[in-house]
């Protein structure tokens, strides 16, 4: 069993932190998003980046994703660790 610390951060502040345990055989799935219940909201432009996880020794970069888009939103991907999303309202 292996703990790591899940952390969000906006700019140099971290506004989310969570420690959670990580049992080598159970998968689990990490998710960057951002959500809306109608749209109407509009998201103006969230940047997320530099997105990583501990693998025990150090902190790659994620090396995948899955790129779900709903008009009138947005996502324009730089890299599987740097992307933004916008649109809606």
């Amino acid at each position: 069993m292996r703990l790591w610390n899940l952390v969000v951060r906006e700019g140099a502040n971290t506004i989310w932190s969570e420690e959670v345990s990580v049992d080598p055989y159970e998968p689990k799935d990490h998710q960057a998003f951002v959500e809306t219940t109608i749209a109407t909201i509009c998201i103006g432009e969230s940047h997320f980046s530099e997105l990583s996880y501990f693998d025990g020794r150090s902190w790659p970069y994620w090396y995948t994703n899955v790129k779900i888009v709903t008009p009138p939103y947005y996502v324009t991907e730089f890299s599987h660790y740097e992307f933004y999303a916008g649109g809606g309202g």
